[in-house]
């Protein structure tokens, strides 16, 4: 009778989007640090600091900064408003072309996104098990799809909760390995030192070198308060609860776990290249891309612990898993609300047909999902693609919600030039400078690997 009463709920918009607003203050903290930090961060972020060392820590500087300002500027307004879509604040600040432009922006940038968040865990799977990555991820696409669409954010938030955990018990687990592998954390330090990977706070302020402390700062606050503090998929957990002060007290504590596991990343990063230091995998072709460093890693330091390896990837794909679930609920409610509903007729099962729909979505949307890996594959590292494709999609949000709620004397008019502006400015920029990156105009060379310390070969 429980599971009956469960899924009739579902039925609402308000119980699959919101979870009825009865949901705790830690279950909805630990779905939206899941939903931030997927395998895209556990997986791109060691490989990050092993290739251009300990620079990614000043990402915990922008961290706290991004919780002051979701808290104090953005919060606020959308606690008030309780919008089921937050791109239906641009509609009441400005109008509904500003609404769609912000909407179809999104969308775009969110369906990437999931397609390289699903292409994290089949990278690591495909190492391990020789399987081709084409064929790893309709099952996991799978997998999240029928639990997504059958619970709604209720099932997400649960689910989140549980693979969060578990894939902490991973991370955590491979660290004390990987440490005591290498002698301890004084050796780490003391080998990443002398490969000048501690070089954490560069106050340079050329625009033109890539790991400054400027240059990262810029990017973590525009990127993540675009994706955090206006973003669908994480205004939808807040308003999951009742009160503001609890949404205070969930995004604080959600704070505090990303700076716990940037730390992690990070020297588990160092604690890499304190292993590889003489021998870097890549260059030994013992991997084929620097992605799967980690991979090797954990099968190099813990393959003779039984269930081990398991354990991690596991917790890698649930990271990934709870991350899309995010996506795939976020992306049905957006589509149903710019989209859908507008073109259909008033009736008294509207709530019920809404939820349907939106069910159906996430399935359709799954499935482009899994067809974009064929493009995501081709790309560079994970970290710099997920960066790069956030930088285009990211701008014009971010501008058009900064701009509503803290430029008062602001038009409709200005606001969708502006928007298209940032976006045309961003397209140009990114397209072009990626442009000039693969004809070699522009590179950035990670810090130096050597394999002179090499005593073996590999038939990869």
């Amino acid at each position: 009778m429980e599971q009956l009463a469960f899924n009739c709920k579902q039925n609402t918009t308000t119980e699959y989007l919101f979870g009825g607003k009865k949901m705790g203050i830690i279950p909805v903290a630990v779905s939206l640090l899941s939903s931030f930090l997927s395998g895209i961060t556990f997986l791109g972020s060691p490989t990050e600091v092993y290739l251009y060392g300990s620079a990614y820590l000043n990402v915990i500087i922008g961290a706290v900064i991004i919780c002051i300002v979701t808290i104090y500027v953005f919060l606020p307004i959308f606690f008030k408003l309780q919008l089921s879509c937050t791109n239906e604040y641009l509609e009441l600040r400005f109008s509904k072309n500003v609404r769609k432009l912000s909407s179809l922006v999104y969308l775009i940038g969110l369906l990437a996104v999931t397609s390289v968040i699903i292409y994290v865990p089949a990278l690591a799977f495909s190492q391990v098990t020789k399987y081709s990555i084409h064929t790893i991820t309709p099952l996991l696409t799978l997998v999240c799809i029928t639990y997504t669409s059958m619970g709604g954010v209720k099932a997400v938030i649960w689910t989140d909760t549980f693979q969060f955990i578990f894939t902490l018990i991973g991370v955590f687990t491979v660290l004390i390995i990987a440490l005591s592998s290498v002698g301890g954390i004084s050796e780490v330090w003391t080998i990443a030192k002398e490969g000048n990977r501690t070089n954490t706070f560069d106050m340079d302020i050329n625009m033109y070198k890539r790991n400054t402390f400027w240059s990262i700062q810029a990017a973590v606050l525009s990127s993540c308060i675009s994706r955090f503090s206006v973003g669908q998929k994480y205004v939808q957990k807040f308003l999951s609860l009742s009160k503001e002060s609890d949404a205070r007290k969930a995004i604080c504590i959600m704070v505090f776990g990303w700076i716990i596991i940037v730390v992690v990343c990070a020297t588990i990063g160092l604690t890499m290249y304190a292993k590889y230091h003489g021998c870097d995998p890549l260059k030994a072709n013992l991997v084929s891309r620097s992605d799967q460093t980690l991979v090797y890693f954990v099968m190099d330091i813990a393959g003779d612990v039984p269930g081990l390896p398991g354990i991690f990837l596991a917790g890698l794909v649930s990271s990934s898993l709870s991350t899309m679930s995010a996506c795939l609920n976020t992306l049905s409610g957006m589509i149903y609300d710019d989209f859908i509903d507008m073109w259909l007729p008033i009736s008294t099962n509207r709530e019920s047909r809404a939820a349907n729909i939106m069910k159906v979505t996430v399935v359709i949307v799954g499935a482009i999902a899994i067809g974009l890996v064929f493009v995501m594959e081709k790309l560079g590292t994970i970290y710099e693609m997920i960066l790069t494709i956030g930088s285009i999609l990211d701008a014009p949000i971010l501008t058009l919600f900064t701009l509503g709620m803290l430029i008062p004397w602001s038009g409709k008019k200005g606001a969708l030039v502006g928007g298209y502006v940032s976006l045309f400015f961003m397209i140009w920029l990114v397209v072009g400078s990626q442009w000039h990156v693969m004809n070699k105009r522009i590179y950035f060379p990670h810090l130096p690997t050597t394999i002179e310390q090499c005593n073996f070969t590999s038939n990869l």
